[in-house]
């Protein structure tokens, strides 16, 4: 869905999928493991390169409750809407085990939670407001198009403008609320009878699939971002740890039992792209040292004289 939104706005989803270790779409595609720190680095940096705050909104409200396997089918296949919300909640942190839903009935309000536990990532209040507009969608399917939320509150400010939320929703919207988003409703409709079609013949609750990404998943993702951030100034271990949502000491001990070091991913693509650019004629030392994450020139002339053990201008010489 989000290579589609991307596509169809003219930006290139593998540069955004890349820049946040993801090899390609064909490996989403075919359920690699994601972990959410790199989703919300993905949604942040879709959202940026679109220019739409309200990136979440328009991803929600397009989503296929089936494309989540069984807490998705849980969604639309249960007799009554209270049916269908209890068996989702309990589902979904199969699929996703930072996220916690809840559903509370408070003097006739039906309040349904969702709550991520931290650390959270600059793209979280996206897949905030993509799971509301998408639970508010699939609920007015189930039930009818008459139905509306009585309002809605998120735990994070408002990063556009509110009345875009709030005619989207048909409903108040409040922000910076709390630690969790709600969607609060009137509960009578929890007894409405739902009409999606569903079975529950039609899912399993098996085969979803691992949340933690392999070592050997967590060393592609690094060689991914590495190769795709060099260029544009490179990027360290902390952002790296960041987007794939873990210590820096906890990365490196992964690496490690991959038979590698971040230092060492970062010196042989550093090395490859140096030669490259060196060979295709860039002359200017400095260019090519901030493109490729050095400080200064002199840092990287030391760097290429190790690895090759020439300087740039005596390698380009050699071609």
């Amino acid at each position: 869905m989000l290579p589609e939104f991307l596509a169809g706005h003219g930006v290139s989803p593998e540069t955004i999928f890349k820049s946040v270790g993801v090899g390609s779409l064909s490996d989403v595609a075919e359920g690699a493991v994601v972990s959410r720190s790199q989703v919300f680095a993905a949604l942040h940096a879709s959202s940026r390169s679109v220019g739409l705050p309200q990136l979440g909104l328009h991803l929600g409200d397009r989503a296929d409750p089936t494309k989540l396997g069984s807490p998705g089918w849980a969604l639309v296949a249960g007799r009554t809407l209270l049916d269908c919300l209890r068996e989702h909640a309990r589902l979904i942190p199969r699929l996703e085990g930072d996220s916690e839903l809840s559903l509370a009935i408070v003097d006739g309000v039906a309040v349904w939670t969702h709550a991520m536990k931290p650390p959270w990532g600059e793209g979280v209040y996206l897949l905030y407001e993509g799971a509301a507009a998408f639970m508010c969608r699939t609920i007015r399917t189930l039930i009818g198009d008459g139905w509306r939320p009585l309002r809605l509150s998120f735990p994070h400010p408002c990063y556009g403008r509110a009345s875009v939320y709030e005619e989207f929703f048909g409903a108040p919207v409040v922000f910076g609320s709390g630690q969790r988003a709600e969607i609060r409703f009137d509960a009578e409709a929890l007894a409405r009878t739902v009409s999606s079609g569903a079975s529950l013949l039609d899912f399993d609750e098996g085969g979803l699939p691992e949340a933690r990404p392999s070592d050997a998943g967590v060393l592609a993702a690094v060689e991914t971002m590495v190769e795709s951030h060099l260029g544009h100034g490179g990027i360290g271990l902390p952002e790296v740890a960041k987007i794939l949502g873990m210590p820096g000491r906890s990365l490196q001990r992964r690496l490690k039992a991959q038979g590698a070091t971040f230092e060492g991913v970062l010196d042989r693509h550093r090395r490859t792209r140096a030669q490259a650019m060196v060979r295709a004629g860039q002359s200017n030392l400095t260019t090519i040292a901030m493109a490729l994450g050095y400080s200064d020139s002199s840092h990287f002339v030391r760097a290429f004289r190790r690895w090759t053990g020439r300087t740039p201008s005596s390698y380009a010489r050699g071609f």
